[in-house]
């Protein structure tokens, strides 16, 4: 591809001005000098909301789901693990979480495990489920209750679901000692109450392998909190000696965010810099009607009814696409996002989400140049920038291009203000080395 250099001086100039007018802008930042560990995709897991017929394999194998969490059998028979399993891994999913207490169903007028010291009946749902894995040779992870802080799936006491805990871990472990437990899965994140939870599971040699917990909040995104939550945590695992360093937030997204692209964003930057080993999107009610998760709709990524791609689709699409190292981002008020560079096909990618505030401009700042190869102060650099529009729980027709040009680099930073980035907006940008003109 070839350019005049009439087009580049315009693009450079058109940046240096777009630089000037909006140097008092909010600024986002990306450093390539500072790498920040390999891609991983973990923050694209999923809940439910599959079946071996449906979606189709093109609406998910682009997403490159690393994690998901699903039922073994109670749902129905295109969603269970069996026919579940073997799609899922040749789509390249790594963490399978199985929720053994949706084996139980929740019915507050049932017999729940441990009433009366009784456990047969939940004791045949677990072992059915032990039994399916290793006649079929999964590799499953065992997520043991959904939510057992939450009077919505666990109505009886804290003491009753750690009795729960210890009979069940005992159960797996008796027939399966290398078995990858995950837990307490709670609701909501309490301090108090995982330190009560990993200290009971301590003193009775029944501790998780992976502790797991979910951030489904509205007001806003996580990236302020979580990774200081986990911090506590393990300040406190390693006071006390409990050899735990795995975590998954199996649920993020609040009800009234899920639908958000700019809060997704933001989603996706706290669980990387987090360094979680896996997370799921959370299940809501779709415009106050079904739970997504119990659709075949990817949980609400996908119209339920067409299967039509919406504008959080997108989103975890543009995240997909992320290859190489990821590096450092440094956000601003409003808008939060994540980036990477492959050096083997030089390209970059930033994923940025503007979760609060209007539609100010932003400066983007690139540094740290030298460090991926472009060495020369005259290297000119193509940049695509799409914006991802929220379409709610209707289809979207994919990302707006808003620019692609090419600026050449005449000082150590290449800087310029993005087009237009509403609230709630996400907004793609794909940069690549321009080859030198003979």
């Amino acid at each position: 591809m070839k350019f005049s250099s009439q087009f580049i001086a315009f693009c450079v100039a058109v940046a240096f001005c777009c630089n000037v007018c909006g140097a008092d802008n909010e600024t986002v930042t990306v450093d390539f000098s500072k790498n920040d560990g390999p891609v991983t995709g973990r923050a694209c897991g999923l809940l439910h909301s599959v079946a071996a017929d449906a979606p189709g394999d093109e609406m998910i194998a682009p997403l490159k789901p690393r994690m998901w969490r699903f039922r073994a059998f109670r749902c129905k028979e295109t969603e269970k693990m069996p026919v579940l399993y073997p799609r899922l891994k040749k789509l390249g999913v790594k963490h399978f979480q199985v929720i053994l207490s949706d084996e139980f169903g929740y019915s507050k007028t049932a017999q729940w495990p441990g009433d009366g010291d009784s456990w047969s009946a939940w004791d045949r749902q677990v072992q059915a489920v032990l039994d399916t894995v290793k006649e079929n040779g999964f590799s499953v992870q065992y997520d043991i209750w959904n939510e057992p802080d939450s009077s919505t799936f666990w109505p009886r006491d804290r003491q009753q679901f750690f009795d729960l805990w210890k009979h069940t871990v005992e159960l797996i472990r008796a027939a399966q000692p290398k078995a990858v437990i995950v837990g307490p899965s709670a609701a909501w994140f309490k301090m108090e109450w995982m330190k009560d939870f990993l200290l009971f599971a301590k003193a009775n040699n029944v501790l998780p392998d992976v502790i797991s917990w979910h951030e489904n909040h509205s007001d806003g995104v996580p990236y302020s909190y979580l990774k200081p939550r986990i911090a506590e945590v393990r300040k406190f695992l390693a006071e006390n000696e409990i050899p735990i360093t795995r975590f998954s937030i199996n649920e993020y997204l609040g009800e009234y965010n899920v639908d958000l692209p700019g809060s997704i964003v933001g989603y996706f930057a706290a669980l990387e810099d987090a360094k979680v080993e896996s997370a799921a999107h959370s299940g809501w009610q779709e415009a106050g009607t079904y739970y997504v998760c119990d659709l075949v709709s990817l949980d609400g990524l996908l119209d339920s009814k067409t299967l039509e791609r919406r504008a959080t689709w997108w989103v975890y699409k543009a995240y997909a696409d992320f290859s190489g190292q990821l590096f450092e981002l440094k956000p601003s008020a409003t808008v939060q996002g994540l980036a990477s560079w492959d050096g083997s096909n030089k390209t970059g990618r930033i994923l940025l989400g503007r979760w609060k505030g209007g539609d100010e401009p932003v400066r983007l700042v690139l540094t740290g140049l030298d460090k991926i190869g472009f060495r020369k102060k005259d290297a000119a650099l193509q940049v695509r920038v799409d914006r991802i529009i929220p379409s709610g729980w209707s289809a979207s027709s994919g990302p707006k291009q808003e620019m692609d040009c090419v600026i050449k680099r005449t000082s150590r930073d290449v800087e310029l203000t993005l087009p237009a980035l509403g609230r709630n907006d996400a907004c793609s940008i794909v940069i690549t080395e321009v080859p030198a003109q003979k």
